[in-house]
């Protein structure tokens, strides 16, 4: 006799798949935007040109703003370079365009300008948190609906929202805030009700040149080389597994270790086999900054990347080479991990 059973449907499995990776996804999209807030994540900043970030991001906001919206963009080319996280910065850039779409549903227009600008103590006085100083600024300006003064004192608020439920988390703002106050600037906002609002972010200016260290752009291949060894560190199971997998799919190798101890015992045994190091920062035993000075004690300017979700008080890498180290928020996907893995060759190669 023959018993035939019966199970779900490949295409149902694929759908619940589609679904747990959507939910992961939404997942580590709302830990990030909770870390910027908070002003607790890990950002690499490198001296930069604001009028980079908004080039390079502006066909992306276009695409965003639809068909109703006008756009223009006016960059000042004397603009002065500022010390921050390219990629931190075009988000900032990117949610105060969405913000600015949403206050224009009937149409309207958005204006970007990039803009020196200086603070002196009369005007810091007037807006707590800001310093006087030399600023380089984008400015976003729309002619959308505008706030009330009760909105616009809320506008930066965590899950404070004015949308419809389901339509957004209410963190776009206030991760536009901490990833400014986190990199040393200033975020205003001037709004009036049915004519529109305007945000100014402020970074620093610095005068130093750029120093080399920028991250290569993620999608450049390393130089052509031998299989990549890499010594994963990590005391959490399934995060290491979960990692390895990403590292061995991509043509790496991998040699695992459960914490900072164990690390420097693999690496007295096969030091010359490891590439780079992919360490979590807090671990029994012996923590990650820890392990990495020990490993650079045996060899100097060894590749490093750091992976964590929260580093305040945790780690501390002033004495540490900034040219062979990077730092890769948890929860992370193959694609950024690879990415941040072929940054880092790229650049120490």
């Amino acid at each position: 006799m023959t018993v035939t059973t019966t199970g779900p449907a490949s295409s149902d499995v694929s759908s619940y798949i589609d679904e747990i990776k959507n939910a992961s996804r939404r997942a580590r999209s709302l830990t990030q935007q909770l870390l910027a807030f908070s002003r607790k994540q890990m950002l690499q900043p490198v001296v930069l040109d604001l009028n980079d970030v908004v080039r390079e991001s502006q066909l992306m906001i276009r695409r965003l703003m639809g068909a109703n919206i006008a756009m223009d963009v006016a960059m000042d080319p004397g603009l002065g370079r500022v010390r921050a996280d390219p990629g931190q910065v075009s988000q900032v850039l990117i949610n105060l365009a969405v913000n600015a779409r949403d206050a224009m549903a009937s149409g309207g227009r958005l204006s970007i300008a990039t803009v020196n600008r200086e603070v002196n103590e009369g005007d810091a006085r007037l807006k707590p948190g800001l310093r006087a100083g030399t600023y380089a600024a984008i400015i976003v300006r729309d002619t959308g609906t505008g706030m009330t003064p009760e909105v616009e004192a809320r506008v930066f608020e965590p899950f404070f929202t004015t949308k419809p439920l389901g339509q957004g988390t209410g963190l776009g703002m206030s991760t536009a805030y901490g990833i400014v106050k986190q990199s040393g600037g200033y975020i205003d906002v001037e709004t009036t009700l049915t004519v529109g609002t305007t945000f100014t972010m402020l970074l620093p200016s610095v005068a130093a040149p750029d120093d080399g260290t920028a991250v290569a752009p993620p999608g450049m291949a390393p130089a052509e080389r031998p299989t990549i060894t890499i010594l994963l560190v990590e005391d959490d199971a399934a995060v290491r597994d979960a990692a390895k997998r990403m590292l061995t799919r991509n043509g790496f190798k991998v040699v695992e270790a459960t914490n900072g101890a164990e690390a420097v015992e693999l690496w007295d045994r096969s030091a010359n086999a490891i590439d780079v190091v992919l360490t979590d920062v807090v671990m029994p035993a012996m923590g990650g900054a820890d392990m990495v000075r020990a490993l650079r004690d045996r060899r100097p300017g060894v590749r490093v990347i750091f992976m964590s979700g929260y580093t305040q008080g945790t780690l501390d890498t002033s004495d540490m080479d900034q040219g062979a180290t990077r730092f890769l928020p948890k929860p992370f996907t193959a694609d950024q991990l690879v990415s941040t893995l072929k940054a880092l060759l790229q650049n120490s190669t």
